[in-house]
């Protein structure tokens, strides 16, 4: 009985090969999906618990947005700020920190520590950090193309180290073809270019707020070139034309759970494998087994399927689900091929070693036989999806509205139901609370809505 040499290959774009362990194992003991759960069903402060219990990047960055939602500021501009300088060693200085985060994610780090400093009327310091991440998603192409010119460098590695006579050149159908499969949806289509059009319009509707009007009409015509026809966009639009001064209160809204990432196994062609395996000089080139690992987009899952504030409707302004299936779909080509070069590599390594190991033993056959029910308990674990590490704190979409400050309350409900209400009340000096808030001010209430059963998180990051 022939046993089939078997050894999965790299995982894809701007991953760290630990993505292909239990997340615990990259970030400290931390159960990713105890997390999630403690997350998304609104223990928070059970979350933030278990989540400063990791280390590294990915940890920091989890526990800072949630020390965030729960109004632990000093503790969340601690972590948001630690996760943001272990991002910029990682990019300037390439080197490992155990996790390798997406463009998006890297530019709503900023975003979060913006929304920070703004709930503690810290504008000195939120403005900047607004800054910072509209200018990351300005550069997130060049961002991405030192990412892509790493990992070409990777490639080339790679390639030094398979044996001469293995048939890279076969290889490139296989690359394409595997690739070819990661295209977007078409209502994701649009988002190309790396852009979140809700990280340009918190900047716009500051500046609209301050009384910028310059700087907001070029940011909002910035998003319109990506979701066209916006209805908020076009209410805001009219407000700054209209020079109205009623005072109002934008409601933006965090949606949800971002879509998950997963490694998926492949098997290359079994004829590819075997004229491989007769290349390097295997004596059974048909026990060649290679397994690679490809990143898939999961999407992501609502909260509730709608929102109104007072009666009136709240709508999409922007999918991060887009934002972060077009980032994957960017790297394919590049993710296939180094999936696909490690493959080759490491398992035409094991499969030359294991043949001379037998041949000194003097009896192949006999260890091949023995070592078939071990085998293919390797390749029932090797063909198994596995979880890629992410954050998991993000929203699956953002929806936003504007109501004048003309009532007694704000309400928001979710699907018909009541989860969230202030008071209106006129506040003069003082400032406005999450159960009062300001009718004399205009202000920015962002909601981190989870799931339908949790309670919503509620933060005010501008009132002006």
């Amino acid at each position: 009985m022939k046993t089939k040499v078997a050894l999965q290959g790299a995982l894809g774009v701007g991953l760290s090969v630990c993505a292909a362990l239990l997340l615990s194992a990259c970030g400290g003991k931390v159960n990713m999906a105890e997390f999630n759960e403690a997350f998304y069903q609104g223990d928070k402060e059970n979350a933030l618990k278990i989540a400063k219990g990791g280390k590294g990047v990915l940890w920091d960055y989890q526990s800072g947005v949630n020390a965030f939602w729960l109004g632990e500021s000093k503790e969340a501009a601690k972590l948001l700020k630690s996760a943001d300088e272990g991002i910029e060693k990682a990019q300037e200085k390439l080197i490992s920190t155990g996790y390798s985060p997406y463009v998006y994610e890297s530019v709503l780090l900023d975003l979060y520590t913006a929304y920070n400093y703004g709930s503690q009327d810290d504008f000195q310091k939120a403005r900047p950090a607004l800054n910072r991440a509209h200018d990351k998603q300005n550069q997130a192409k060049e961002t991405f193309a030192k990412k892509i010119e790493k990992q070409q460098k990777q490639v080339e590695d790679l390639k030094a180290k398979i044996p001469e006579k293995v048939p890279l050149d076969k290889l490139e159908g296989q690359i394409s073809q595997i690739s070819a499969k990661f295209k977007v949806a078409k209502e994701y289509e649009k988002y190309k270019g790396f852009v979140n059009p809700y990280v340009t319009y918190v900047s716009a509707l500051s500046a609209m707020i301050e009384g910028d009007r310059p700087k907001a009409e070029n940011l909002y015509k910035q998003i319109d070139k990506v979701v066209e026809n916006n209805e908020i966009l076009n209410k805001d639009f009219a407000l700054m034309a209209s020079g109205d001064t009623q005072k109002r209160t934008w409601i933006l809204i965090e949606d949800g759970s971002i879509s998950t990432k997963q490694s998926v196994p492949y098997r290359l062609e079994p004829e590819l494998s075997k004229l491989i395996g007769m290349a390097v000089g295997l004596k059974v080139p048909d026990l060649l087994d290679i397994v690679f690992y490809m990143p898939e987009f999961v999407p992501g899952k609502r909260a509730f399927g709608s929102y109104s504030a007072n009666g009136e409707a709240i709508k999409l302004l922007s999918s991060l689900d887009a934002v972060a299936a077009n980032e994957l779909q960017a790297g394919a080509k590049m993710a296939a091929t180094l999936s696909i070069l490690q493959g080759v590599g490491t398992s035409v390594a094991k499969a030359l070693a294991t043949e001379k190991l037998a041949e000194k033993g003097g009896a192949f056959g006999g260890i091949a036989a023995a070592g078939t029910h071990t085998a293919g308990q390797v390749h029932t674990a090797l063909m198994e999806p596995k979880a890629l590490e992410s954050i998991s704190t993000l929203p699956k979409q953002y929806l936003a509205v504007s109501i004048p400050n003309t009532g007694d309350e704000i309400s928001v409900k979710g699907d018909g139901k009541e989860i969230f209400n202030a008071k209106l009340e006129t506040c003069g000096d003082k400032s406005g609370s999450l159960k009062s808030l300001c009718a004399d001010k205009n202000n920015i209430l962002v909601l981190r809505a989870t799931s339908a059963n949790a309670p919503v998180n509620a933060q005010i990051i501008k009132e002006q």
